[in-house]
């Protein structure tokens, strides 16, 4: 429950402060810093993510 109000506080506080240097600095945490990092996914990422997911998934469904 905690980092969901950290993370909407953060929100709140990065639309407020819009033109501030703390929400220039909260811009580039929150959205700057994700979309770099997700522009540099490629395809493969992305389905070695998903096999990995699938194979801890029926690992886990098999150990019940």
């Amino acid at each position: 429950m905690t980092p969901i109000v950290l993370f909407l506080m953060c929100w709140a506080a990065l639309t407020v402060a819009k033109d501030t240097q703390i929400g220039r600095s909260l811009h580039s945490v929150m959205v700057q810093q994700p979309a770099v990092a997700a522009n540099r996914l490629t395809r493969g990422n992305v389905a070695i993510a998903i096999a990995v997911l699938l194979l801890i998934g029926m690992h886990s469904v098999s150990a019940l």
